[in-house]
């Protein structure tokens, strides 16, 4: 193993030991709210490219809502 390889294994495994500094269940109530906040967007635009810019928005924040859950879990 390279170097900056073990470097970066050494660094996850100390983020991954520190505890959460925030309200996980607040944290994933406030992006659900976000991505329903979206969805709703979606339903009332007709505009293609705002549709595309909100799909990728609820996306990044279902992706965002993954990791604050597996925080919990993992």
């Amino acid at each position: 193993m390279e170097r900056r390889d073990a470097m970066k294994t050494v660094g996850d495994l100390c983020v991954r030991s520190l505890p959460t500094s925030y309200d996980v269940d607040k944290a994933a109530e406030r992006l659900e709210k976000k991505i329903l906040e979206i969805k709703d967007q979606l339903m009332h635009t007709s505009d293609e490219d705002m549709a595309v810019r909100l799909r990728c928005k609820m996306h990044g924040l279902d992706e965002a809502l993954e990791i604050v859950r597996a925080g919990i879990e993992g």
